[in-house]
């Protein structure tokens, strides 16, 4: 989640997650917990005014993840 929000300051934005508008950042967080850790999510982004789809396999949070907030 954390290389998310990274790229949302880099000029990013997600538009939608398996093709489910993203509302805010708490509907963002929900829908990512929703992909299972194996799976590929879908993620429509917006840069410089143009829309792509990015496909990520989702993966496991390192372990020192959670300390680095």
């Amino acid at each position: 989640m954390d290389r998310i929000i990274k790229a949302i300051w880099l000029g990013i934005a997600i538009a939608a997650v398996a093709c489910v508008p993203v509302q805010d950042a708490a509907h963002l967080r929900t829908r990512m917990a929703l992909v299972r850790i194996g799976e590929i999510a879908e993620l429509a982004v917006l840069r410089e005014g143009r829309q792509i789809v990015i496909r990520a396999a989702m993966a496991q949070a390192a372990p020192d993840a959670s300390s680095k907030r």
